[in-house]
């Protein structure tokens, strides 16, 4: 359960149907990464006049720090008490900064987004990261530009998606083969059930390349695109819900006192990533590799190393020690769900 997304033979041989998603403003462009994107996104707005502050949550991902500070912005942090419930102190982005707004695991961020319209009027260049809420309603109205992704939500080795206010005149780099050729490969292993010795080193070097410290924005593969139209989005956005609520009750009825979600239950045009819970008392990462010992394997968002202590980012760093996203996703049925239940039960048995 969970992990990388494997490529199947029963979805190569489906018929290319499935119309590419837009999003809400009027120009959209396909890149290869959401990093790539989202520093289209930071170019933008300083060849538009544009000052290089950017007010960034403190809870993100270290790799929307980095791209900022490649497109040359200076990070400042604001408080993600809309997580946490914490208040902080409020961001008070000036005229021609702007504010980076993070729709969590697929709900909506309804809190920042209302600020966001205030300050968007106030000329604060927004920008609506909605890579967690790829397949969710609502995202990329309130923003000048929005980025999503793909690759955590579907079996694609590439594919992203910048919408933006304005035509956008931007040079991309053909896709690189090596690493879609390195993702394409070990899902295709991992779906054929080979060893994990066979597949994992491709999937490991792949994403060392993805992570590599400067961002070359490219164009999205074609067979990234290939597998999109493939993928049934209406069935795939259901199924998560559908897991989603199931573990959220599961888990509120039978391992409440030691853990609970983070976030309530979704609205109807939302889509979860996955499920993220509190696990309190140091016992996350315990618990995580209890799981993992389980082939169940879950993502960690996000350290927080970036954020200095003095930000008033107190919560955001305990939260950060306590978080786990336990998979929901499109390959998980009512046996997985129970399975995974009953792992984290004994856990709490065993560790009590």
């Amino acid at each position: 359960m969970g992990g990388e997304f494997e490529i199947e033979l029963d979805l190569l041989l489906r018929s290319p149907n499935q119309q590419e998603p837009s999003l809400p403003l009027p120009y959209g462009l396909w890149t290869d990464t959401g990093r790539s994107a989202l520093l289209l996104a930071a170019t933008d707005i300083l060849q538009s006049g544009g000052a290089p502050v950017v007010w960034l949550p403190a809870f993100c991902c270290q790799s929307v720090t980095r791209t900022f500070q490649q497109a040359g912005f200076t990070p400042r942090y604001y408080s993600s008490d809309e997580l946490h419930g914490e208040r902080g102190a409020e961001p008070k982005p000036e005229r021609g900064e702007t504010f980076l707004i993070v729709h969590y695991f697929g709900h909506y961020n309804r809190r920042r987004a209302r600020a966001a319209e205030s300050w968007r009027r106030d000329g604060v260049f927004v920008v609506e990261d909605a890579v967690q809420a790829v397949l969710s309603g609502g995202v990329g109205r309130i923003g000048h530009y929005a980025v999503t992704s793909f690759r955590k939500f579907l079996p694609q080795p590439d594919g992203a998606l910048l919408g933006s206010h304005r035509p956008l005149n931007a040079a991309l780099a053909s896709p690189d083969e090596r690493f879609v050729s390195g993702r394409v490969l070990g899902k295709l292993l991992r779906g054929a059930q080979a060893p994990a010795a066979s597949f994992l080193p491709l999937l490991d070097e792949s994403e060392a390349l993805y992570a590599a410290a400067t961002i070359v924005p490219r164009e999205a593969s074609w067979l990234g695109r290939q597998l999109l139209a493939r993928s049934d989005l209406a069935a795939i956005a259901a199924k998560r819900r559908h897991n989603h609520q199931a573990l959220h009750r599961m888990l509120t009825e039978r391992a409440a006192r030691a853990l609970s979600p983070l976030l309530g239950t979704l609205a109807d045009d939302e889509v979860p990533l996955g499920l993220p819970v509190r696990i309190r008392a140091g016992r996350r990462d315990a618990l995580r590799r209890h799981l993992a010992a389980h082939s169940v394997f879950c993502a960690v968002h996000w350290p927080l190393p970036q954020v200095p202590d003095d930000a008033g980012c107190a919560a955001d760093h305990l939260l950060a020690s306590d978080i786990l996203t336990l998979p929901i996703d499109q390959r998980m049925g009512a046996a997985h769900l129970e399975r995974l239940v009953s792992l984290v039960e004994y856990f709490v048995t065993e560790t009590q």
